[in-house]
């Protein structure tokens, strides 16, 4: 099926914080409990309809490691829409999210940018979060993140619905039919 719109979506974040599972969670694939470093990046498409519209989320992850920042900056630049992630579980990962929401706005001044939360299956209840949901809300706005979001890639929770958010807000200020 050709896709009435194709959107280049970059997913950065600290390093083990579950960026390539929710790619492909967000692919509709199944999770692989088998953890595998991402080496430079990963790419994935999802096609689905919003708004009566075929739209193609064209997704790279990119790799979190430090002596990768070259080539994950590049990967930034000119996208649709950049989501952040950090684990729910780890304080210096949700730190370090405010450096990529910078790198975000620097390298691609006009993306959809999302801030996302990833393990929420780690943490049975709302008490066992090392970062609270509306902490991170808070943060989020404050950094300039259009949204922040909770989801478990694992378990499959709140991926569709942010999927179906982003596809949504990316057409929004993205999609211009010229006529």
């Amino acid at each position: 099926m050709q896709a009435d719109w194709t959107f280049d979506v970059a997913i950065c974040g600290a390093s083990q914080t579950g960026k390539t599972a929710l790619m492909r969670a967000l692919m509709d694939q199944t999770y692989d409990n088998k953890y595998r470093q991402t080496l430079g990046s990963e790419h994935g498409n999802f096609t689905g309809i919003c708004q009566g519209e075929s739209i193609c989320l064209s997704m790279t992850s990119l790799s979190g490691q430090s002596r990768l920042l070259p080539i994950t900056q590049k990967h930034l630049m000119n996208k649709h829409a950049i989501i952040i992630t950090y684990s729910i579980n780890d304080v210096a990962s949700f730190k370090e999210s405010q450096f990529w929401v910078q790198e975000a706005a620097r390298s691609s001044p006009s993306a959809t940018i999302s801030l996302v939360g990833c393990k929420t299956d780690l943490a049975s209840n709302a008490s066992l979060r090392a970062v609270q949901g509306a902490d991170a809300t808070q943060q989020a706005k404050a950094w300039g993140s259009s949204r922040h979001y909770s989801c478990s890639s694992a378990k499959d929770e709140n991926v569709a619905p942010f999927r179906s958010q982003l596809m949504q807000e990316i057409l929004k200020q993205h999609g211009h039919k010229s006529k």
